[in-house]
């Protein structure tokens, strides 16, 4: 089975860019990440909208699996994990129950959601896709 992760922004904030996640079409959680322009982290935007390739990896920085985006140009180590404020994220994205601005709350219990969807169903391809905010 392929799961596609789309991950709809809305406009940045001026710290963080929220947003939405579905997959296959279905809403799963809210989203956030750094800011395009004026990231928390120096030198750690939001990556480029497009589609990228995901796997399911452990995170030497974090500790746990997580889906970890690759091929995102100039970049590496892209994640999809726990966090709550945009200082937590270099270039990664958040995912939470609820969300404020620069906030994404419940976070933990919204990726355990996230995984136990795309490690319980038959995956043999994730894909993830960001869209910009028009």
């Amino acid at each position: 089975m392929e799961v596609k992760i789309k991950v709809q922004r809305s406009k940045p904030t001026g710290k963080s860019t929220p947003g939405t996640m579905s997959l296959n079409g279905v809403f799963e959680c809210f989203t956030m990440e750094p800011d395009p322009v004026t990231p928390a982290i120096a030198g750690h935007p939001s990556i480029p909208a497009g589609v990228y390739p995901v796997q399911l990896t452990k995170s030497p920085h974090l500790g746990y699996i997580t889906p970890e985006l690759l091929a995102v140009p100039g970049r590496s180590a892209i994640r999809i994990h726990i966090a709550n404020y945009p200082t937590e994220l270099e270039g990664c994205t958040a995912v939470g129950q609820s969300q404020e601005q620069d906030f994404v709350g419940f976070s933990k219990n919204a990726f355990e959601a996230l995984m136990q969807k795309l490690t319980s169903l038959q995956v043999t391809t994730i894909t993830a896709e960001y869209v910009d905010a028009e």
